[in-house]
């Protein structure tokens, strides 16, 4: 829906603080879930597209989103299961460190090394292609 709508939405770190903050009084009602899912989405497509800034260096670290995305689930079935009964909130706080790591030796040990291999395997036009 917001991509059909992408020219009017208004991106803003602000705001998306802001929509976070305002699930709080939601909490521990029927419309928390929804009410809270909004806002994340929100937020996180505002941290998205920051054109520049503090978080745009992050990156210059390492590409760790693939790691992140991978190893993020794992992570939190893990936690779920360590700490039985805790909170989304809770869940992300204990997961994301571990995922953090596995992302960083992921990019360092395999993704990396496999990108500077890249040039190795591209194809030279038709070459290997059988014509009968």
């Amino acid at each position: 829906m917001l991509y059909l709508i992408r020219s009017k939405v208004v991106l803003n770190l602000g705001l998306g603080a802001a929509a976070i903050a305002i699930t709080l009084p939601f909490r521990g009602t029927g419309a928390f879930e929804a009410v809270f899912s909004l806002a994340v989405t929100y937020a996180v497509l505002c941290i998205a597209y920051i054109p520049g800034g503090a978080i745009r260096k992050f990156n210059a670290l390492g590409d760790y989103s693939y790691g992140i995305y991978i190893y993020a689930y794992p992570f939190q079935q893990l936690a779920a299961f360590w700490f039985i009964g805790m909170t989304p909130v809770q869940n992300m706080l204990v997961a994301f460190p571990m995922t953090l790591v596995a992302a960083i030796a992921s990019w360092k040990l395999v993704e990396k090394p496999a990108l500077g291999q890249r040039h190795q395997f591209r194809s030279k036009g038709n070459a290997g292609v059988v014509s009968g």
